[in-house]
C-alpha cells in the first residue's frame, strides 16, 4: 500500500519516502543519490509552505493525487547526470536566465539560473521563454547545480503544454536577489 503524505507536517520526509510517495521508477543507485542531494537541498534552503505547494499539472507525478511545486522541480532535473548542491559562486561571476518577452528587464525573477555558455535549447523551457536576463554576482553564495531534464512545460496557463528536450546546466538559486545584480542590455 502507497504511503500517505500530510503536506502539513511539519518535519522533513526522507528520499527514500519522497520515492514511495511520488511512485518514482529510480533507474540505478547514482541516480537514487544524486535524487537525494537535490531534494535534501530543497528542503534545507526553501520554505516548507512554497516546497508544498500545490500545482496543477497533468504530467506532474502525483503524491495523494495532487502535484506540488517541489515534484515540478524534481522532475525538472536528470538525475542520471550528476547534481551539485554546493555549486559556489564568487563575486562578479556572470550567470542567466531566459524569461518571457514580457517580463521587465532590471529584476531577479524566479529561482532558476544558468551559465552564459549554456544553450538556451537545452534547458527544458518554452520556446517563448527568449529573453535573456544577465546578472552579476554580488556576494559569495552556494546553490543546486544540474542538468535539465526533458521535460513537458506547462507553467503559462495561456499556453499549451510543450514537450522540450534538457541537457543544459542549470542552477537553483534560492532567494536569488540577495545574490544577483541585473544588468541592463
Amino acid at each position: 500500500m502507497k504511503p500517505v503524505f500530510n503536506p502539513m507536517f511539519r518535519g522533513r520526509i526522507t528520499i527514500d519516502e519522497f520515492i514511495a510517495l511520488a511512485d518514482w521508477p529510480v533507474p540505478g543507485n547514482a541516480a537514487r543519490v544524486n535524487m537525494a542531494s537535490a531534494f535534501g537541498f530543497f528542503q534545507e534552503n526553501v520554505r516548507r509552505d512554497v516546497l508544498w505547494t500545490p500545482e496543477n499539472s497533468p504530467w506532474l507525478r502525483k503524491i495523494n493525487g495532487r502535484g506540488y511545486k517541489v515534484v515540478s522541480w524534481m522532475q525538472g532535473i536528470c538525475f542520471e547526470l550528476p547534481v551539485n548542491p554546493n555549486r559556489i559562486f564568487r563575486k562578479g561571476d556572470p550567470l542567466h536566465s531566459y524569461r518571457d518577452p514580457a517580463e521587465k528587464l532590471g529584476t531577479v525573477p524566479g529561482n532558476w539560473f544558468t551559465f552564459p555558455s549554456t544553450d538556451p535549447d537545452k534547458l527544458g523551457m518554452y520556446p517563448e521563454q527568449t529573453r535573456l536576463h544577465k546578472f552579476k554576482v554580488k556576494s559569495h553564495f552556494e546553490c543546486l547545480q544540474s542538468v535539465a531534464s526533458d521535460a513537458y512545460c506547462g507553467w503559462f496557463p495561456d499556453r499549451p503544454p510543450r514537450y522540450r528536450h534538457g541537457g543544459g546546466q542549470q542552477l537553483f538559486i534560492p532567494s536569488p536577489a540577495r545574490y544577483l545584480e541585473a544588468l541592463l542590455g
